[in-house]
């Protein structure tokens, strides 16, 4: 033992001396010898530390620490260690264990132990707050701040107070620090200073001088508050002391209401705060508060969003400023911002104005601001009941308060206008204003009393308008009262449109707003701003689904009065699909698509109206009116006239319109007779139509609209032939009288009645250039039929008049080309002389027409018309060629035809002027297309002389009826107008071809008895026509078996003996079986005949009276002679066959009358005059080949030149070209043909150029071009 005593003195003497190795290797051998040895251990850790042996080292403390804890040395030892192999800082519970047992072993705070002591005190305090075993650890941190003094222990003292701080207050800002004891709080207080008093601004972190004075906020110390945060504005310049300043002068002014003087340098202190962050909520909110003091309420209202947002608000501040302060802060922003939304005005405003004071009054931040403009907000949005709900509140919290409850009457006030309670209102808004002046809504609640009630004191309304105006600008409601004052008295329609703008402009959500803006733009003729408008707020979404249905409504009616027919029917539609039963929407529906030309749709709907109303029990009568009317454009003639009729007894509204659309619906039927040739139905329409119209009900509307119908019903009467027609009108329109009954009119009569009401109809409307060419038309048919009546001066006087009815319709409307027309067609007719100013009238009309680009249809009368001029200068060529282009415009007119016919047959070409007639005739009424085709008819039934191929066109005639045809139109011909001697005549021969002897018998007798009364018959050519009706009348006497009738008329006959009468005397002597009067006749006409064919014919007579004799050597004597001529035709030998062949039977009676039928009687009907009457309808005929006659296309294309499908069949049929080369040709034509076939277009004139130069054949592609085109003159020469 005492070795080892010594070897430990050795041990500490080298440790002493610093000599680390020897004391080592002694030190463990003695823990070798001896484990127990605590010594030995220490030393050997001692000496293994020097030694840079940490884990010896360490393993000995720990040994040591282990078994003998009270060793101060081991402890001190491990923290040795971890001060020079450990961090500190690192949680460690050895560690902490080590100091702690040092601290328990050093209780005394001697000076001497001072710095250990801080050192073991900082030590434990870190691993404690590193463990987090905060037990105990307050009254080391006391212990700590206690022995840490001067300047040498300031970082431990800091630390000591920092963590002191953070124990009582571990979550700062956070934590509640009303539920410390209050010598906690007091110690945080007495603690924040000490720390803050150990610094300066260049080494204080921020954050506790923010935390501190966030901790007075939180304790409710704002005066320390206050005086800490200039303290540490001055000492620190730091950014949350400012805050806390600027907070405080921004809640005192929201309480206030008001900026105080003394907080004026404290508000100032926004643009320190400005220049540290320009966005803070805090600045934001101090503007804000500046806008709505100034009634900028748009501002502030932008402001305070921001400010209250959650990404940049309030909200997104440090935890530092979660102090009451920012609540009360916030809650009058918010209240502030409610305010500022609900005078900004809107329906999405005033709500959310509202929900935001419900939510600022349940914050209990109860004031008369809150329930005024929270009543204020509801009027607006949920209604006055909800508004005196909240009235009723403000007025049981402020019982006590006079000038609150007086305040609060302005509220009661507009409450009281809406109820229109205009006394109580005028009351309660005067008793107001006199505590809060400055109050907009109270002046215009003023306002709108003394507007409704129309006092007679302008000044005093229009100064509370102006007040309420300058008090808030941008309020939008008086602008639109102030644009329409100024409107309606100075007439200022600009001024108010500003108003009115501006009024849109600050409030485009509001209904209100949108109305009147839109009334003003309809009423100032600004159509096309309120469609603007109210597209805009349709677009929007912003509306109710009711403000949307009156504005699709008023968009509708807009563009029904602009013509925007799909959009109105757009809104209409859409309206019914919330609201499909609206009577009066549909009616308005069906009205549109009326005018948009859906007739059918639009009477399928008023069709419905009227069965549901007439199922329900109620009134329909505007839609079966509409219903009428559109049944009347569609034409539909029996159901429009029955609905009418049903009006004009049932309804006294509709009653005077009904009569007029009764008479339009005669006035059609009118003009349908009078087209189809029923002068006498049309008559009785016009005669229906003036009956209607001149109902004194009717008469009294003074519409221009009754005048002209009554007019138009006159002008009709130009149709109708002079003579006993006549029309039956009141005393009244006649001569102005009160008699009662009706005069009778003749024609002239009724078209000087024209006149008439044309002039009483332009003294109603004398802008319309419609009633100026209707007038100027009726002057010159009124000229026409008095000049045909002879009055020659009186005729130059109405023609005069139309003419200056003219020269007042270019004026009215220069830019019609219809009216130019007219003035063409009536200048043209009026005298020969001015030709050419018709031409020009004309053309005139012709480049409107283009210019505008109207359908090309339209202006084929115009060519037409200077077609015919040129065909009176018998400039054939020219007129052919504008004729062309009034066809090539409209097909289906019937006046290009018939000019190009007429065109023709002055050129030389009658078969196909009578192809143009025909087709005139077949497309509408033509009167001279229709006469001129029955004579050229009759001209080729009677051709004689070989120009044209008889069997050919026999064969066409008789194949299509055209004579049945022609014989109609000259019938309907008649109708329309007088029909003269030669026209008579033409009618006779028609009908005899069709068979209809009888009738043509009538007709001739008729044309013979109007020639025998007329003193036509004195004149030479008179006195030949009437001999010439005679001998026609004798022949179908004879044919239809009156034989001693007909040879009674040709007794009377005065004329030379021709040898077609010679002929007709031997006929008829031979039907009475006078066989020698027959025989003499014979031999007159045996004298007479010149050419060897006659003398055939007439010797073959007197064969047959020989064989009716018995004679039957003279018949073969005779018969052989015919045979053995040598120039007798076919048929003749083909006679005198027949004739040997009977003369060699017993019974041949029974064949002879037909031998004599078929030949002899041809024969005679060959040479009557009447073929030289007809001679002037013919000119050159154009000649067929034989191989045409078989062709049936070729028939076809030459009654229906028009028809494409003919045309290309009859060339399908046919080789191309002739010659070799007809199959390749023919490939050619048929590659060319295919698009033409399938777009049914006529092939065009180029198309046939190669047929007429390569052609040698037959000639069957020139005979169809020169059908497809008969005005080529150059093509008709080639044939």
């Amino acid at each position: 033992m005492a070795d080892i005593k010594a070897r430990l003195k050795r041990v500490k003497e080298l440790l002493d001396a610093q000599d680390w190795q020897k004391a080592y290797d002694i030190a463990d051998r003695i823990v070798s010898d001896d484990p127990t040895s605590i010594h030995a251990r220490l030393f050997l850790g001692k000496a293994s530390m020097e030694l840079e042996k940490p884990d010896r080292a360490i393993e000995c403390f720990r040994t040591v620490a282990k078994s003998h804890p009270d060793q101060a040395a081991a402890w001190q030892g491990i923290i040795v260690f971890y001060g020079k192999y450990k961090k500190v800082e690192e949680k460690s519970d050895e560690l902490r264990e080590a100091f702690k047992r040092c601290l328990d072993g050093l209780l005394g705070e001697e000076e001497k132990l001072r710095p250990k002591l801080v050192e073991y005190l900082v030590g434990y305090c870190r691993q404690a707050f590193l463990s987090g075993d905060m037990e105990g650890l307050q009254s080391y941190l006391e212990r700590l701040i206690r022995m840490a003094t001067g300047f040498t222990f300031k970082d431990a003292r800091v630390e000591g107070r920092q963590k002191l701080l953070r124990l009582i207050i571990p979550h700062k800002y956070v934590t509640d620090l009303a539920a410390l004891p209050e010598h906690q709080r007091d110690l945080v207080l007495t603690t924040f200073e000490e720390l803050l008093s150990e610094f300066d601004q260049s080494s204080l972190d921020q954050y506790y001088p923010q935390e501190h004075l966030n901790t007075l906020l939180r304790l409710g110390r704002t005066n320390e508050a206050d005086r800490f945060a200039r303290n540490y504005i001055e000492r620190f310049e730091t950014h949350f002391a400012v805050s806390v300043i600027v907070m405080a002068a921004i809640r005192r002014t929201l309480i206030a209401g008001v900026l105080a003087e003394t907080d004026r340098g404290d508000w100032a202190l926004q643009d320190k705060l400005a220049t540290i962050e320009a966005q803070h909520p805090l600045v934001r909110i101090g503007k804000a508060i500046v806008a709505y003091r100034e009634n900028k309420f748009k501002k502030s209202a932008e402001l305070l969003e921001k400010a209250l947002s959650p990404g940049k608000g309030i909200a997104s501040l440090s935890p530092a400023f979660n102090v009451p302060y920012m609540a009360d802060i916030q809650l009058y922003s918010k209240k502030l911002l409610a305010i500022s939304w609900i005078c900004l005005g809107g329906a999405e405003n005033w709500k959310r104005g509202v929900e935001l004071l419900k939510e600022v009054e349940a914050a209990r931040l109860r004031d008369w601001e809150v329930y005024f403009y929270e009543g204020y907000g509801q009027i607006e949005t949920v209604g006055v009941e909800e508004a005196e709900k909240t009235l009723a509140n403000g007025y049981h919290l402020y019982a006590a308060d006079k000038d609150a409850l007086t305040i609060l009457g302005g509220l009661e006030a507009l409450t009281a206008l809406e109820r229109k309670d205009y006394e109580r209102v005028e009351a309660l808004s005067e008793s107001a204003l006199l505590l809060e002046e400055k109050n907009h809504l109270t002046h215009y609640a003023l306002f709108r009393c003394l507007w409704d009630l129309r006092r007679r004191d302008p000044r005093r309304c229009i100064y509370h308008l102006q007040r309420s105006i300058d008090i808030y600008p941008d309020f939008a409601l008086p602008h639109l009262y102030l644009g329409f004052y100024i409107w309606r008295e100075n007439s200022d329609a600009e001024a108010a449109n500003q108003q009115y703008e501006l009024a849109y402009k600050l409030l485009p959500t509001d209904a209100r707003v949108i109305k009147a803006y839109t009334d003003f733009c309809t009423l100032d003729h600004r159509d096309e701003k309120a469609i603007e408008v109210f597209r805009h707020c349709l677009q929007s979404g912003t509306f109710s689904q009711a403000d949307c249905r009156w504005m699709r409504l008023r968009l509708a009616l807009l563009c029904y009065r602009n013509k925007l027919w799909h959009e109105c029917i757009s809104n209409l539609r859409q309206i019914l699909r919330s609201h499909p039963d609206d009577r009066l929407v549909r009616e308005f529906l069906a009205d549109a698509l009326t005018f948009r030309g859906n007739y059918w749709s639009a009477a399928g709907l008023f069709e419905a109206l009227v069965k549901e109303a007439e199922a329900a029990g109620e009134p329909s009568e505007y839609s079966l009116y509409r219903l009428a009317s559109i049944r009347q454009k569609l034409k539909m003639d029996v159901e429009a006239e029955a609905d009418f009729v049903r009006l004009k007894e049932t309804s006294s509204t509709f009653r005077g319109m009904s009569l007029i659309s009764l008479a339009e619906v005669e006035l059609r039927k009118a003009r349908i007779a009078f087209k189809a040739c029923l002068p006498v139905i049309g008559v009785e329409c016009c005669q229906k139509s003036v009956n209607f119209l001149s109902d004194s009900s009717v008469l009294r509307l003074k519409s221009p609209m009754v005048w002209s119908l009554l007019g138009d019903a006159c002008l009709l009467m130009r149709y109708v032939r002079p003579g006993d027609t006549t029309l039956l009108v009141n005393h009244a329109l006649w001569d102005g009288s009160e008699q009662t009954g009706k005069i009778s009119l003749n024609i002239r009569q009724v078209l000087y009645l024209a006149t008439v009401f044309y002039g009483v109809a332009i003294d109603l409307k004398r802008t319309s250039c419609r009633l100026w060419e209707r007038l100027a038309a009726a002057y010159f048919f009124l000229a026409q039929r008095v000049k045909s009546a002879g009055d020659v001066e009186a005729s130059r006087n109405w023609t005069k008049r139309s003419l200056l009815a003219v020269r007042e319709m270019l004026q009215r409307n220069p830019y019609n080309p219809w009216v130019w027309h007219t003035a063409g067609f009536i200048v043209a007719g009026s005298d020969h002389s001015h030709e050419m100013d018709a031409c020009r009238l004309y053309t005139k009309s012709i480049e409107l027409f283009r210019y505008f680009e109207l359908n090309p249809t339209v202006v084929a009368p115009t060519w037409t018309a200077l077609g015919f001029m040129y065909v009176n200068k018998k400039r054939y060529v020219a007129a052919n060629a504008l004729l062309t282009r009034g066809q090539n415009a409209d097909p289906k007119h019937p006046e290009p035809w018939m000019g190009q016919a007429w065109c023709a047959e002055r050129l030389g070409h009658p078969v196909e002027a009578m192809d143009l007639n025909r087709h005139a005739c077949s497309i509408g009424l033509a009167k001279e297309a229709m006469r001129r085709y029955a004579e050229w008819v009759v001209w080729l039934c009677h051709n004689i002389e070989g120009e044209v191929d008889k069997h050919l066109r026999y064969a066409i005639l008789e194949q299509l009826d055209s004579v049945i045809t022609a014989s109609n139109h000259l019938l309907q011909y008649l109708q329309l107008c007088e029909g003269g001697i030669r026209t008579s005549i033409v009618l006779s021969l028609l009908l005899e071809w069709k068979g209809l002897k009888r009738s043509a018998l009538e007709s001739a007798q008729k044309t013979l008895s109007v020639i025998e009364s007329s003193e036509v018959r004195f004149e030479p050519a008179g006195a030949e026509l009437w001999e010439m009706a005679k001998l026609n009348v004798a022949r179908l006497l004879s044919e239809t078996g009156s034989h001693r009738e007909s040879l009674t008329v040709l007794e009377t006959v005065e004329a030379e003996p021709s040898l077609g009468m010679v002929l007709l005397l031997a006929v008829v002597h031979f039907h009475l079986e006078n066989y020698e009067q027959v025989g003499a006749m014979l031999e007159v006409a045996d004298s007479m005949s010149e050419t060897k064919t006659e003398k055939s014919t007439i010797q073959l007579a007197a064969a047959v009276k020989h064989l009716c004799q018995g004679n039957i050597q003279a018949v073969e004597s005779s018969c052989q002679q015919i045979l053995t001529g040598s120039l007798n035709s076919s048929r003749v030998i083909s006679h005198a066959s027949l004739l040997l062949s009977l003369a060699n039977l017993q019974d041949y009676q029974r064949d002879l009358h037909q031998c004599w039928s078929e030949f002899l009687w041809s024969s005679s009907q060959a040479h009557l005059p009447i073929t030289t009457e007809l001679n002037d309808l013919r000119t050159i005929s154009a000649s067929s080949d034989e191989s045409g006659s078989s062709n049936n296309t070729s028939k076809l294309i030459h009654l229906e030149p028009g028809r494409l499908d003919f045309r290309l069949a009859s060339i399908w049929e046919r080789d191309i070209g002739g010659g070799g080369n007809g199959d390749s040709e023919r490939n050619l034509f048929i590659e060319s043909l295919i698009p033409l076939a399938e777009s049914k277009a006529t092939p065009p004139r180029e198309f046939w150029d190669m047929f007429m130069e390569g052609d040698s054949g037959d000639g069957v592609a020139r005979q169809q071009a020169v059908h497809l085109f008969p005005y080529e003159i150059s093509w008709w020469n080639r044939m």
